[in-house]
């Protein structure tokens, strides 16, 4: 075998040295790489240039931030599911008992008789104190039992109940009903009125009717327990 450091044969050699190119391309192409050889200093635009992106590369070098405890983040992430979905429940318990409070609102509003001309007009109701009718039930209505023939009222039919009762009442037919409720059903002077024992979507109440005042007639549902009524409505007197 011949040594490493024996010359290569000629052939190799031209080998080596042999350019791709034709002599004369080969010398333009020299020709033309000195003549753009550049030996001024580096313009200082440039340089400034050059020393904002070294910066910029020693920036992102910087020591990177703590890391977060995995564990942690997982239980943190655990506990804000468990809020949440306790927010959902929450909020579909309190859509499927808001309807039940303002869903007479639009039928005691106005009504109108066979001859087209308004027959009633609801009155402002008071708004629930404790913010559902179910809560007041549990609060006050368990305080007096519910006589039988107590006047049965639905909340999403109050105008219409109010004025079945009033009309009963006025054809004779107030045996129908409980003369008043009991004792401990009024916790306050309701005032001058008939005193009727009745139900209120199955929460004992009193229903009062005010003596008429002229056309129109106050008719106001007192929850057992309570000294305020919760709703109110005006009819017009037959």
């Amino acid at each position: 075998m011949p040594d490493d450091h024996d010359e290569l044969p000629d052939s190799r050699a031209e080998f080596l040295h042999e350019s791709p190119l034709d002599p004369a391309t080969d010398a333009r192409v020299r020709r033309l790489l000195a003549d753009a050889r550049h030996d001024e200093p580096m313009p200082a635009d440039v340089v400034a240039r050059l020393d904002r992106v070294l910066d910029g590369l020693a920036t992102e070098r910087a020591p990177a931030a703590p890391v977060v405890d995995l564990a942690r983040r997982r239980r943190t992430a655990a506990k804000l599911l468990v809020a949440a979905a306790a927010v959902v429940v929450a909020g579909v318990g309190v859509g499927q008992v808001l309807p039940n409070l303002g869903g007479s609102g639009g039928g005691d509003t106005q009504e109108t008789s066979a001859g087209g001309a308004a027959a009633d007009q609801a009155a402002p109701e008071a708004a629930p104190l404790d913010g559902d009718a179910s809560s007041r039930t549990a609060s006050s209505g368990a305080a007096e039992p519910n006589p039988a023939n107590a006047a049965r009222i639905r909340s999403n039919h109050f105008g219409p109940d109010v004025r079945r009762i009033r009309d009963g009442l006025d054809d004779g037919d107030a045996k129908n009903f409980s003369a008043a409720p009991g004792a401990s059903c009024l916790v306050a002077p309701v005032g001058p009125g008939t005193v009727l024992a009745a139900t209120y979507d199955a929460a004992a109440a009193a229903l009062v009717l005010r003596p008429p005042t002229g056309d129109t007639q106050v008719v106001d549902l007192y929850l057992c327990g309570q000294d305020t009524p919760l709703r109110s409505i005006t009819l017009t007197t037959p």
